[in-house]
């Protein structure tokens, strides 16, 4: 035989042994859900018509679970979890402008649908809801704290400069 059947040869065994590994498996995941909210893995039976609804936090801890699926299914549930944990949370609704010269920001908090108010000081004193901000609110978000806090910078300093003349 020559090298390249050898070749050949061994990539039909790994073929074989990775279909072999999925379809021995007692549960495969059929789809990813929501449901009111809360992410979902539906689980079925291989050749059955019974399924399952594990909530995704609940399928990723329990060891039972986990054994049952293949390799490949154990890697989707992980990264679908990963996604879920890096996705931003936070959307910009709506900035009201106030007489004292103070923003207030609504936020829409995807994960519980409920409205969130900062002012700018309490999103400057808060960096994890800020890195959570959906990217292109995040800029008009900085963009208007960062406006806020440069005023502030240049009153300070003629402060200090008329102090420096008398």
């Amino acid at each position: 035989m020559s090298k390249k059947n050898k070749g050949i040869f061994a990539k039909i065994k790994s073929a074989y042994v990775e279909c072999h590994e999925d379809c021995e498996v007692p549960y495969p995941i059929v789809e990813f859900i929501k449901k009111d909210n809360i992410p979902m893995v539906v689980i079925g039976q291989r050749y059955s018509h019974y399924y399952r609804i594990v909530p995704l936090e609940e399928a990723a801890d329990d060891d039972k679970i986990l054994a049952g699926l293949s390799p490949r299914d154990v890697q989707n549930l992980s990264m679908y979890t990963l996604f879920l944990e890096l996705q931003r949370r936070y959307e910009l609704d709506t900035v009201e402008y106030h007489q004292s010269d103070e923003k207030y920001f609504n936020f829409k908090d995807k994960k519980t649908d409920s409205f969130i108010q900062l002012t700018t000081e309490g999103i400057l004193n808060n960096p994890d809801i800020f890195n959570k901000i959906k990217d292109g609110d995040q800029f008009k978000v900085g963009f208007l704290c960062g406006d806020k806090n440069k005023s502030e910078d240049k009153s300070k300093g003629r402060e200090s400069n008329n102090k420096k003349m008398h």
